[in-house]
């Protein structure tokens, strides 16, 4: 995991319930913020503390179940755009790969 900025928490458990990170959790899709000042989806007050105007939330799908999420904020509006997503969405699904690969290595041998 990594933060940079004003980033939150690392590890920061979500509520499934509420917000843009937890609608991606929840849909399990990928979702695009172009703008926070006008994009209703959003918690206007914690991108104002965050000082992101932009965002890309992409789920970590673990056989098809949303484990995580790999979240990208600018303090640009406008700051992505198809590309972005799309190189997004392969970090994401590797991620899965790297995450699945320790899991049996971990349970097979403690260290």
């Amino acid at each position: 995991m990594a933060a940079r900025g004003t980033a939150p928490d690392l590890g920061m458990r979500l509520d499934q319930r509420f917000g843009f990170s937890g609608m991606c959790l929840q849909k399990g899709r990928i979702l695009f913020c172009d703008d926070t000042e006008t994009d209703p989806r959003v918690d206007r007050a914690a991108c104002l503390r965050l000082g992101a105007r932009s965002i890309i939330a992409v789920p970590l799908l673990d056989q098809g179940k949303a484990v995580g999420i790999l979240e990208v904020f600018s303090g640009t509006a406008h700051a992505f755009d198809d590309n972005d997503i799309r190189h997004l969405d392969r970090l994401a699904k590797m991620t899965v790969e790297a995450m699945a690969d320790v899991r049996p290595a971990r349970a097979g041998n403690p260290i």
